[in-house]
């Protein structure tokens, strides 16, 4: 697998946006809204929105490069790489989420479909990380969102639990280097 991706029970996740953009470079859409967008004025004026640090960057890259695709975007809270209309799901290899038949994945429900398209935002619980953080907890602990995504909350569930993953706010330092809000990683044995 790549440096620049992780994985976990949900998918891939960027590490390094620069070294991922350069190796799986997507064209602007052709959509005239979206292009917009991609302008050297509205880069000037997003910058100016964002803190002036190395997260802000970030995250001024990340709303950019969702905004002006169609269909490809990484989640702004937990980076998870996704299409617009895909729900959360773990894959064998990285090569094979890369191949991945539209057809074949999950899908998500219309307002989260609606939500992936305006903000990149892939799910209820990055949504909610973004609004007002978690402690460290489990997957399976995180029921306060189930009524947005129902369908696929035991399947996101049953992965960690097989897995062995968490899922955790980012540290100050971590939200800082990075613009990551919530960390996928491998459960500590006690």
């Amino acid at each position: 697998m790549p440096s620049y991706v992780s994985a976990s029970p949900v998918g891939f996740h960027v590490k390094d946006l620069r070294d991922f953009l350069d190796a799986h470079p997507t064209h602007i859409s052709l959509d005239p809204e979206r292009r917009t967008w991609a302008t050297e004025e509205a880069c000037l004026e997003l910058s100016n929105m964002f803190p002036d640090d190395t997260a802000g960057e970030i995250l001024c890259n990340l709303f950019l490069y969702n905004k002006t695709r169609d269909v490809n975007r990484i989640c702004p809270s937990c980076r998870r790489v996704y299409r617009v209309g895909e729900a959360p799901q773990a894959y064998e290899s990285f090569e094979a989420f890369l191949a991945r038949d539209d057809d074949r994945v999950p899908k998500v429900n219309s307002a989260t479909r609606e939500e992936q398209d305006l903000s990149g935002i892939c799910s209820g619980l990055c949504f909610e990380a973004l609004i007002d953080g978690f402690e460290y907890m489990s997957a399976e602990e995180i029921n306060d969102w189930a009524h947005c995504h129902a369908p696929y909350l035991a399947g996101i569930q049953e992965a960690a639990r097989q897995s062995g993953y968490v899922m955790r706010n980012a540290t100050a330092e971590e939200w800082a280097s990075s613009g990551i809000k919530l960390i996928w990683e491998k459960k500590q044995e006690s």
